[in-house]
């Protein structure tokens, strides 16, 4: 019987930029995709509060003058214009935004706050607590610390993972951050280094110093997980210690885990927080949110590295927010969510008309298809060749528009694109000239 509590479903109505939005969370992948500007990493925000030591994410009101007085709106849509353009389907009282629904059973009220201030957060009607973590889209690059503190105790995943977490926020922040005393203001990769080290040295043991029965096997298991993970081309093979440092072997060379390209980091940090969580939760379920997978990863990456760690983390329930193609489609059992703006009347958004954001969840076939294809149908981009290629295929184009149109002008056609590399464009210059 499962006895960790997940998201279910997720309902934002006439806030902020959101006209509907209606997700059911997928048991293993949801992703939510869309333009910059569109809610993506609004939802995170809303979801990670949840979590063990997130605190509930902060919006920025809208300062207005009025009556020589300075009024904050949350961005309600009620008692507005957008109300009578678009018409909540459910509405408790004047402060309901949404609403989340959990694996448990219960729902939780989106209300915002009665009290007017330039920051807020989201008030939910139910407290409950959802296990799990979330990863930001800034993820740290290495930047080598030798390893000097070692705690002859040995650190717990869950230690662990607090350890990165406080480590990593006081990192991005530029803070303070102590631990039994020490100043911990480290790299988060060095915190990383030392669990390693500490699963390595503690999990295993010798003849005069007995393994700790919590860290047994941790090492193999963290070992399992990057040859899984990681590129095929990398070649992994094993981890080694050389005392103070960590080593990364493989058939393409030796090397330090500070001295990992900014993929490859990206990837090892990522899989060592699922793989605490993991840890921490056994055979239980747990949430991953994860911002922007792609960043810092070669195309050749995105397109493996969804499907490769929702294999490698099978008690994981993964919600991911991305902009890139590739990552869309990695995934066959998934759901994937556009974020898309609309109008009143319910078309494409045109210029000067309300921002009003729905979700809309794409079928098997419109994230099936190649990369240019769901650039311009699922992400919007209407052309998916460079600017100047663009621009030099229109004036062609309009220079044959007003020639006769027989085998010897797509002859010349053919040619002209062919002389400045645009060849492969043919089919569409024909198009437009035909038009």
């Amino acid at each position: 019987m499962e006895t960790t509590t997940l998201f279910s479903r997720m309902v934002i109505s006439g806030w902020r930029q959101f006209r509907e939005i209606e997700i059911d969370f997928h048991d293993r992948l949801t992703i939510l995709t869309g333009s910059n500007g569109a809610g993506k990493s609004t939802i995170l925000q809303i979801l990670k509060c949840h979590f063990p030591y997130e605190s509930d994410g902060k919006f920025l009101s809208t300062p207005v003058k009025e009556n020589n007085r300075t009024k904050f709106l949350f961005g309600e849509w009620i008692a507005t214009k957008f109300d009578k353009l678009f018409p909540r389907k459910v509405i408790l009282d004047a402060k309901y935004v949404g609403q989340i629904d959990y694996s448990n059973q219960k729902s939780s009220y989106l209300q915002l706050p009665p009290n007017e201030s330039m920051q807020y957060a989201l008030q939910r009607s139910e407290r409950i607590n959802v296990a799990g973590i979330s990863i930001s889209s800034h993820r740290v690059l290495p930047r080598y610390e030798q390893i000097k503190h070692l705690s002859i105790s040995g650190i717990s995943p869950q230690d662990a993972y607090k350890d990165f977490f406080d480590i990593q926020k006081s990192y991005n922040e530029q803070s303070h951050y102590f631990r039994d005393g020490v100043n911990r203001s480290i790299n988060p990769v060095a915190a990383l280094k030392e669990a390693i080290i500490s699963f390595a040295t503690f999990g295993v043991g010798n003849a005069y110093v007995a393994p700790i029965p919590e860290l047994v096997g941790l090492y193999e298991k963290f070992q399992d997980i990057l040859a899984r993970v990681l590129p095929e081309e990398v070649g992994f093979e094993r981890l080694e210690i050389r005392t103070p440092e960590v080593v990364i072997v493989s058939s393409s060379g030796e090397f330090p885990i500070d001295g990992a390209s900014g993929g490859l980091m990206s990837i090892i940090q990522l899989s060592w927080q699922i793989f605490l969580q993991s840890q921490i939760y056994g055979n239980e379920r747990y949430m991953v949110l994860i911002d922007e997978p792609e960043n810092h990863l070669h195309p050749s990456m995105q397109r493996s590295f969804l499907a490769n760690i929702v294999e490698a983390f099978p008690f994981a329930r993964f919600v991911v927010a991305t902009h890139s193609p590739f990552i869309i489609s990695s995934v066959k059992d998934s759901h994937v969510y556009a974020l898309r703006h609309h109008t009143s009347d319910g078309n494409s958004l045109r210029p000067l008309e309300p921002r009003s954001v729905i979700s809309d969840k794409l079928d098997q076939l419109k994230r099936a298809g190649p990369a240019n294809d769901i650039l311009r149908e699922v992400l919007g981009v209407p052309v998916t060749i460079p600017e100047w290629s663009a621009t030099q295929l229109e004036s062609i184009s309009e220079a044959f528009a007003n020639q006769k149109v027989d085998a010897n002008t797509l002859e010349n056609l053919r040619k002209e694109l062919r002389s400045i590399g645009l060849e492969e464009f043919y089919p569409d210059a024909v198009r437009r000239i035909i038009k």
